[in-house]
């Protein structure tokens, strides 16, 4: 399968924005009108995305809505045989996560487990299950080489756009039988 049409959800900025430059691709998000905090709009998002050959789920709102929107794309996808790849932003989180008491860290740990447990369900199951005919891929970063990220107190270096483009041109370039269940990318931190 060509994969010529990309379609990136949370796309307005930061390694979202990196993706539709490099691959000429779309955006989806708030600042053009779709919100995947509310149910309409992630069915709406999930029809158009019929339309693509790779969505690229990024966008994080600090709940549990990027895996709903994923779950949505999911469902979509299989009910109408869509061919395609569908790529998650995941996150370590749910790796590092030690117990700490503050809450926005456990919710995105819990948050990115739920996406973890749903995408492994799902490409697993793409390896048997004939009603899947669509790849996925839930791609863990660590720390994220953006505006945002490097405002952090702790950030120190990160993922780049051009990093997460090249690792997304290696999936399209994998054999169709090949499932990639997860990659895990971290930059090397220079002390």
């Amino acid at each position: 399968m060509e994969y010529k049409k990309f379609l990136v959800i949370g796309g307005s900025r930061g390694i979202g924005r990196d993706i539709i430059n490099h691959f000429k691709g779309e955006s989806l998000s708030r600042s053009n009108g779709y919100d995947i905090t509310n149910s309409p709009s992630r069915k709406k998002i999930a029809h158009i995305s019929l339309n693509y050959d790779v969505v690229v789920n990024h966008a994080y709102c600090g709940d549990f809505s990027q895996t709903l929107m994923l779950k949505d794309l999911c469902d979509l996808w299989i009910e109408k045989k869509k061919k395609g790849y569908i790529i998650n932003t995941g996150s370590m989180s749910s790796y590092r996560f030690n117990g700490k008491k503050d809450e926005k860290w456990w919710l995105m740990s819990a948050v990115k487990t739920g996406q973890d447990q749903y995408i492994n369900y799902l490409s697993h199951g793409a390896a048997w299950r004939k009603e899947i005919n669509f790849r996925i891929t839930n791609v863990r970063p660590g720390m994220l080489d953006t505006e945002r990220g490097r405002q952090k107190p702790h950030f120190k270096t990160g993922i780049r756009g051009e990093d997460y483009c090249q690792l997304i041109e290696y999936l399209l370039s994998t054999p169709e039988d090949l499932i990639i269940s997860e990659i895990i990318l971290e930059a090397k931190c220079h002390h």
